[in-house]
C-alpha cells in the first residue's frame, strides 16, 4: 500500500540532475563541517568563530562544487566496479 503513495508524489527534479544534486547536498554538508572543524582547531572556538566559520565555509563550498560535480560521474564509475553490477542501479 506504501508502494502506491511513494509512486504517486511528484518529485521536484528530474533524475537527470542527480548527480548535480548529489554534488550540491555533499558538498554543501561536507564543506561546512570541514570549515567548522578546521576554524575551531585552527582559531578556536571564542568571538567571531561563526563569522570565520560561515566565511571559510562560503569559499570551501565555492570549490567544493565543482569539483564534487567534475568528479561525482568518474567516482560513479569506479564504485560500479567494485560492487555488484544487479545492485549497481541503486548508485547515485
Amino acid at each position: 500500500m506504501h508502494e502506491n503513495l511513494q509512486d504517486d508524489r511528484e518529485t521536484p527534479l528530474s533524475r537527470n540532475y542527480a548527480t548535480i544534486a548529489a554534488a550540491v547536498l555533499l558538498s554543501m554538508g561536507l564543506s561546512f563541517v570541514a570549515s567548522g572543524v578546521a576554524i575551531a582547531i585552527g582559531f578556536g572556538v571564542r568571538d567571531g568563530y561563526l563569522i570565520r566559520w560561515l566565511a571559510a565555509w562560503l569559499a570551501s563550498w565555492t570549490i567544493a562544487l565543482p569539483l564534487l560535480v567534475i568528479a561525482l560521474p568518474a567516482v560513479k564509475r569506479m564504485v560500479e566496479h567494485l560492487v555488484d553490477p544487479a545492485d549497481s542501479a541503486h548508485l547515485l
